[in-house]
């Protein structure tokens, strides 16, 4: 973070290369109604730099992630610190060991494409695969390309796409012949343009 603010979502410091303040974990001021004007004028600086940190976090979501954070379209105003988001985003699509990243599969396994939401398909694959390379699981190539063609709409279009990308699977030689996840995911994007 090129603004020093790190330290709003910092766990714990540790001074790898030299003394960093910026790295130090931040906490929000505690106030009771007796709180000096500073202390005040402390509390709203702080939410303001945190404030700055959660729209990082929250701005570059998709609005599929959006809807997976607790507290998403309630009516009431839910303050929470950016240390708490970013928390909740790291148990969302962190997941960092096996039972987690089993989960992950199966789900994208057996996820269906919903006619006129390949948004969402897509974004589901996407998260999924990432989450799956975060926690050191990564879904094998081949089998991440079947079960994406596998599970499209039926329908002219979308049967020449599977049936291209299943032959390419099936005459591949290496691995490095496969066809790239993104270069399937545009072709699907391409025809629900058209």
């Amino acid at each position: 973070m090129n603004m020093n603010l790190y330290g709003h979502i910092a766990e714990k410091y540790t001074p790898r290369s030299g003394y960093d303040p910026g790295s130090k974990p931040t906490y929000m001021p505690i106030l009771d109604e007796k709180a000096s004007t500073n202390e005040v004028a402390s509390w709203y600086d702080w939410w303001r730099h945190d404030g700055q940190v959660s729209h990082i976090l929250f701005s570059r979501l998709s609005a599929t992630a959006c809807s997976q954070l607790s507290g998403a379209g309630a009516t009431h105003h839910l303050r929470r610190t950016a240390q708490e988001l970013y928390t909740e985003l790291v148990n969302i699509f962190g997941g960092t060991d096996y039972n987690t990243a089993a989960a992950v599969h199966e789900e994208l396994s057996q996820l269906l494409f919903a006619p006129n939401r390949v948004h969402d398909y897509i974004t589901c694959w996407r998260t999924g695969l990432n989450q799956l390379c975060l926690a050191g699981h990564p879904f094998d190539h081949a089998d991440s390309l079947q079960f994406f063609v596998n599970h499209l709409p039926l329908g002219s279009t979308y049967d020449m796409i599977r049936q291209q990308v299943l032959f390419e699977l099936g005459t591949a030689e290496s691995s490095a012949q496969l066809p790239q996840f993104e270069s399937v995911v545009e072709r699907v994007r391409i025809v629900e343009l058209n």
